[in-house]
Formats: structure tokens, C-alpha cells, sequence
């Protein structure tokens, strides 16, 4: 059995990798931009940063910021 943590991480990916998808307009680009280091994210990984909520959190804000055009 799956526990908590681990379904809430993954919940987590699917939800910010369809919203990425959705604000790159491709998968493929989403993909890119979540396995590399993110300057506005002070290097940080935005994959990496999944592994918590507040990490989450971070890039689902940079991601609104983004697609918003306020980019750092």
C-alpha cells in the first residue's frame, strides 16, 4: 500500500505537471523546465521542489508569474 506522503507527492506532480503543460503550451516543454535548474527559483530544481507543499507552493507561484508575464 501506498502511503500518504508518497500519494500526496504524487498528486502533487500530476497536478503542477498539468498546469505547466497548460502554461509552456506542451508537455515537452514542461518537462524541460521542471528538470532544470530555475533562476527565479535561486537555482533550485522546480521538480526538487515538489517533494513538499511549500515547495509546491513556490513553483505553482512561479508558474502564475509566468504565465502572467512577470517573469524576476
Amino acid at each position: 500500500m501506498i502511503g500518504a506522503d508518497k500519494s500526496d507527492r504524487a498528486l502533487r506532480l500530476l497536478r503542477i505537471h498539468d498546469h505547466t503543460a497548460r502554461v509552456f503550451g506542451s508537455e515537452e516543454k514542461a518537462n524541460r523546465w521542471l528538470c532544470k535548474p530555475c533562476r527565479a527559483l535561486d537555482g533550485a530544481i522546480p521538480l526538487d521542489l515538489l517533494a513538499s507543499e511549500t515547495g509546491g507552493q513556490i513553483v505553482k507561484s512561479e508558474l502564475h508569474a509566468i504565465d502572467h508575464g512577470m517573469f524576476a
